[in-house]
């Protein structure tokens, strides 16, 4: 069996290989008032404003994020599993691996989109000199 890092079966040549676009949409606003001789600076930053899932990375084997190779590579494995552990065993691993990508995690360390839509609200004190 190919390991995760191996290309072999892929269709395309590697150094022919592109991402889709990635755009980002951050947004931050902020008001600085007085409380006596402080200014406090009360702030809100949104990150990936509109939650695009932004392609950074894709499984080897495939290409694309959607699928890791494992089972559409390997034809005869999955029919030995669905012997021993029926189907009910491909909609488990297609919601861990798949869907939230943890094995993609665990083996290369990052994830297959990039960051998420984050807020942050907070309050900046300083001191006047």
């Amino acid at each position: 069996m190919l390991s995760d890092d191996d290309p072999r079966g892929r269709d395309e040549v590697l150094a022919e290989i592109t991402t889709p676009w990635n755009t980002l949409f951050d947004v931050g606003i902020d008001r600085t008032f007085h409380l006596g001789r402080f200014p406090v600076t009360a702030y809100a930053y949104v990150q990936n404003v509109f939650n695009r899932k932004n392609v950074q990375h894709v499984y080897w084997r495939t290409g694309n994020t959607g699928d890791d190779g494992t089972f559409t590579l390997f034809p005869s494995l999955r029919e030995n599993i669905t012997q021993f552990a029926g189907e009910e065993f491909f909609e488990l691993y297609e919601l861990i691996n798949l869907e939230h990508r943890q094995h993609y995690q665990i083996v290369q360390g990052g994830d297959l989109f990039g960051r998420p839509r984050e807020i942050r609200f907070g309050l900046q004190v300083g001191v006047d000199p």
